[in-house]
């Protein structure tokens, strides 16, 4: 059965969110869009200690072992051209990278365009999936965040483990805790004031600028060298002829070599 969730740090202003946390659900996301449907409010968060159905792009699943994470969904109902949708993705990985730093004092970067690496692996994924009306406006979207706070005590699966890890090896609890409320203070106020303005600060904290990346596109696989991130959230590399060529979210899988 759910129940409310309570923050330990009572400086969180929470009137506004409805909180409701299971030990273990299928997955947030989903759980969020029935509510979604039935006409729940802006703000209802689903938070899981456990999923075993959880969520990944392109239709991948997320590991979400019991007691070493955080998987969490939140309701937005946002009044946006549906063209700048990712900057809820965006403005997300922005508070994500913030809220990790916060509880580890480790640095975060965001692989585009939604993944969250400290110390080269992947710690925090994004998902956000909207909702349209029969006239294409948008209804809501479901966002929903990953992230591994612990070490998992049996470890990641095999396949997982390659590029998983965990933002603390161990410790107290209520770091869970420390990042929800730290994320939802920051996203918040990227919401409010602009998601755009979380633009410069992904840019800044871009895991692939700079650096060369494989990248398999289409079952094709090629090298190249990532220069930069466009203001459509684009990235923009140069192969090895020297091409230069934007590419936008897809099918595309990109390692830092």
């Amino acid at each position: 059965m759910p129940t409310l969730y309570m923050f330990w740090d009572d400086n969180l202003m929470i009137d506004k969110y409805n909180i409701i946390r299971y030990d273990t659900i299928g997955s947030t996301n989903t759980e969020l869009y029935k509510m979604a449907i039935d006409g729940a409010k802006e703000w209802t968060v689903v938070i899981a200690n456990e999923q075993t159905a959880g969520k990944g792009r392109m239709g991948r699943s997320f590991e979400s072992p019991m007691n070493t994470g955080v998987y969490m969904s939140i309701l937005l109902r946002p009044t946006m051209p549906s063209n700048e949708a990712i900057y809820i993705t965006v403005a997300s990985a922005c508070a994500a990278a913030k809220a990790i730093e916060d509880i580890s004092n480790k640095k975060a970067e965001i692989k585009w365009v939604n993944d969250i690496f400290v110390n080269d692996k992947k710690v925090c994924g994004i998902l956000a999936e909207s909702q349209f009306t029969r006239e294409g406006n948008m209804d809501f979207v479901i966002l929903g965040i990953g992230v591994n706070i612990f070490e998992p005590i049996n470890d990641f699966s095999s396949d997982v483990k390659k590029i998983a890890g965990g933002i603390l090896e161990s410790g107290d609890p209520k770091k869970k805790d420390e990042f929800v409320e730290q994320f939802l203070k920051y996203f918040s106020n990227y919401y409010e004031t602009g998601l755009k303005s979380s633009f410069e600060e992904y840019k800044n904290r871009s895991y692939l600028i700079g650096h060369d990346v494989e990248i398999i596109d289409d079952e094709n696989k090629y090298f190249a060298h990532v220069v930069d991130i466009d203001d459509k959230c684009g990235l923009v590399i140069k192969d090895e002829t020297g091409k230069t060529t934007t590419h936008y979210w897809g099918s595309m899988r990109i390692r830092r070599i």
